[in-house]
């Protein structure tokens, strides 16, 4: 290659270099959903719009400490089975959350003897976090799926109080 050539290609890998690093890089915005939660039940708001969160923690702590045995993100691990190889690991894990003002949904698995996708409704009032709504259901994996369900009575019955979450 020729010195001429040498700095032509020189020139365009700085060129695109240079570039590259003024495209700035923009964090994805977590996705917005508003449910109607009289769909859940008539206690609820009419319409909550909720913020999805995929990190545990992220939730507020009266939230996190209600659960016992901890809770793993999404894609971590946690006891799957009723068999526990790891002492160390969660009972269960998160599959997707929402968040508004005074209420956050949960919706996680949760491993054992039986294998079982729960939601659960808080409300959030002076920093506690009181179980408004309960529900055994199928791996939703977005709150749009979530929406879906709940829009076309595909999720159960209040089941707080009937089921251990």
């Amino acid at each position: 290659m020729s010195r001429h050539s040498a700095l032509i290609v020189g020139g365009l890998l700085c060129l695109l270099t240079a570039a590259r690093l003024a495209i700035k890089y923009v964090e994805p915005q977590p996705a917005t959903v508003s449910i109607n939660m009289t769909h859940l039940d008539p206690h609820l708001p009419v319409e909550v719009k909720l913020v999805e969160v995929k990190d545990v923690a992220v939730l507020p702590s009266s939230i996190r400490n209600s659960f016992d045995g901890g809770m793993a993100n999404p894609g971590a691990d946690f006891r799957e089975g009723d068999v526990v190889f790891d002492q160390g690991l969660p009972h269960r894990r998160l599959v997707v959350a929402g968040s508004s003002s005074n209420l956050r949904l949960v919706h996680y698995e949760q491993g054992g003897r039986v294998h079982n996708f729960i939601i659960i409704i808080f409300e959030i009032h002076d920093g506690k976090a009181s179980p408004r709504f309960v529900t055994t259901t199928k791996h939703l994996a977005s709150l749009s799926a979530i929406k879906r369900a709940v829009d076309t009575g595909g999720l159960g019955a209040n089941e707080l109080g009937r089921i251990f979450w």
